[in-house]
C-alpha cells in the first residue's frame, strides 16, 4: 500500500494515559492487552473492570474492530503499529479475544493481524475498547 494511502487509513492519537484513539473509526484502545490471559468470557470482565484512563466504560471488542487494527503500512503486514501500541513480541505473538462467536469465539493475532477461532475456554490475550 502506497504511503498516502496508508496515511487515509490508518491514523492515530496517543492520549498521553495509556490509551490511543483510533482517529478513523474514533474508538479509543488501551495501548497495551491486559496482563495475564483469559478465557473468553473473563476476559470479557476483566475489560469491564479496567479503568485505564480513568474510563469505566471499556469493553472487548467485536472481531471487525479488532482486525481494523491490523497495519498493512508496517512490517510486518498486518501487524499492530508499533508506535502507537508500543507491545513485546511475546505479546504481539498472543492471540487477542474479540466478542464473536461463529463456530468457537474468534480471536486476531496481532503479529499478522489473521483471525481465526478457538474454544471460549482457552485462555488468550484481552485488548479493551471504548
Amino acid at each position: 500500500m502506497p504511503a498516502a494511502d496508508c496515511a487515509a487509513c490508518y491514523s492515530y492519537t496517543s492520549n498521553g494515559d495509556g490509551t490511543v484513539t483510533d482517529n478513523v473509526s474514533r474508538l479509543m484502545w488501551q495501548q497495551m492487552p491486559l496482563s495475564g490471559t483469559y478465557s473468553e468470557p473473563n476476559a470479557v470482565v476483566a475489560c469491564q473492570a479496567s479503568r485505564v484512563g480513568n474510563y469505566d466504560d471499556w469493553r472487548l471488542p467485536s472481531l471487525s474492530e479488532l482486525e481494523s487494527l491490523a497495519d498493512f503500512c508496517v512490517s510486518p503486514a498486518g501487524a499492530i503499529n508499533p508506535t502507537y501500541f508500543p507491545w513485546t513480541s511475546a505479546q504481539l505473538n498472543a492471540p487477542v479475544w474479540s466478542t464473536t462467536s461463529q463456530e468457537g469465539q474468534w480471536f486476531v493475532g496481532m503479529n499478522v493481524g489473521g483471525a481465526d477461532s478457538t474454544p471460549p475456554t482457552n485462555a488468550l490475550a484481552a485488548l479493551c475498547v471504548r
